[in-house]
């Protein structure tokens, strides 16, 4: 196989693609959408999960402290 000359002025240097890109804009939508729905998700499930032993009003005996024979 025969290798072809390529005069010098016709080589491919690659010094074409050594352009700095623009600088990238940040998307506002997507990095509010990537902070607020942690925080939602967070919220709601505060407010799902139960806090403390719940009683009903049925089953409670409410009387006045009194010192006495245990």
């Amino acid at each position: 196989m025969a290798s072809k000359v390529v005069p010098i002025n016709d080589r491919i240097t690659g010094a074409a693609m050594d352009q700095p890109l623009p600088p990238r804009q940040r998307n506002l939508l997507v990095l509010g959408a990537c902070i607020a729905l942690p925080v939602a998700v967070a919220a709601a499930f505060w407010q799902l999960v139960p806090r403390g032993l719940r009683v009903a009003e049925v089953d409670l005996r409410i009387a006045t402290v009194s010192r006495d024979l245990f």
